[in-house]
């Protein structure tokens, strides 16, 4: 990667290894019993 800021040039060489986990996974969301019980019905 090139960065050019102000006339000069900055080189970047970078390495970089990764490993991914629970890629499109969704944990459960609860929803606290005042929430539902406040709730007002929009429909």
């Amino acid at each position: 990667m090139s960065m050019k800021v102000e006339g000069e040039t900055l080189d970047v060489v970078q390495q970089v290894k990764s490993e991914y986990k629970g890629v499109n996974t969704v944990d459960s969301i609860e929803v606290p019993q005042e929430v539902k019980d406040n709730a007002v019905n929009a429909g």
